[in-house]
């Protein structure tokens, strides 16, 4: 990703270019109060420029070294990539104390994985369309945590276009047999939440259970923001549980 972004990947593409500023700031509403109440836009921007820039430092400086064989050369630069390393770290500890992570398309996957292997109270997925990701896998992957007694909320639901109504019988079907599984129509919504027990919380514009964030299927610029403070994932929890009640 981050030669991606070193090689201009985007212009190379023809993609528009779309800021993790921008993103936060032409969201909804409710991402804009979980970031404030952390850390300022302006100062979680600037920290994020920060070492994204001294990502770029270690990679330019690994090319150099790579090219070096002049010994002598090659002992000045492997000084600057450690200093260059200690930077990126330094900045990546930084960022990471905010507990708000920005994250690419191909970042959320894992975590949708994460939560359905290793969600040990509760899992929450609200997502407008039920499709192609609601698989073999994932239906066991969910039987698995319901077994566990894992109380798991999924909410879907868009106007004129509910998903694949094959996928939405299987977990109605499922909804039936545990009474731990809330599955519900929520009627038209546009939100792409996913919370794992206190452990992390995703807002964004992935839609969970229709996208499979596949590498090697065409590019889309999704975006979403990663928040790992269990209060804020307790209190958007809460207002979000209400709406299978």
């Amino acid at each position: 990703e981050r030669e991606f972004a070193h090689k201009d990947g985007l212009k190379k593409l023809k993609l528009e270019r779309f800021s993790s500023k921008d993103f936060i700031e032409n969201s909804a509403d409710e991402i804009k109060p979980l970031i404030n109440q952390a850390i300022s836009l302006k100062d979680l921007e600037k920290l994020k420029e920060e070492e994204a820039k001294a990502a770029i430092v270690v990679a330019e400086t690994k090319e150099k070294l790579e090219k070096t064989y002049d010994e002598n050369s090659r002992a000045e630069i492997e000084k600057e990539l450690t200093a260059a390393e200690k930077q990126y770290t330094e900045k990546r500890k930084a960022l990471d104390e905010t507990g708000i992570h920005y994250l690419s398309v191909f970042d959320h996957p894992p975590l949708l994985e994460e939560a359905l292997l290793n969600s040990t109270k509760r899992l929450m997925i609200i997502s407008p369309w039920v499709r192609s990701v609601v698989d073999h896998e994932f239906l066991n992957n969910l039987e698995k945590l319901l077994k566990n007694q894992v109380k798991v909320f999924i909410g879907y639901g868009m106007k004129d276009d509910k998903g694949w109504q094959n996928k939405i019988e299987k977990l109605n079907r499922l909804a039936k047999r545990y009474s731990n599984f809330a599955f519900k129509d929520l009627g038209n919504t546009h939100a792409k939440i996913l919370i794992s027990d206190s452990k992390f919380l995703v807002i964004g514009s992935f839609n969970w259970l229709s996208f499979r964030g596949d590498p090697e299927a065409t590019f889309r610029q999704e975006e979403g923001i990663k928040i790992t403070k269990s209060n804020e994932i307790d209190k958007k929890f809460d207002i979000e549980v209400a709406n299978f009640i």
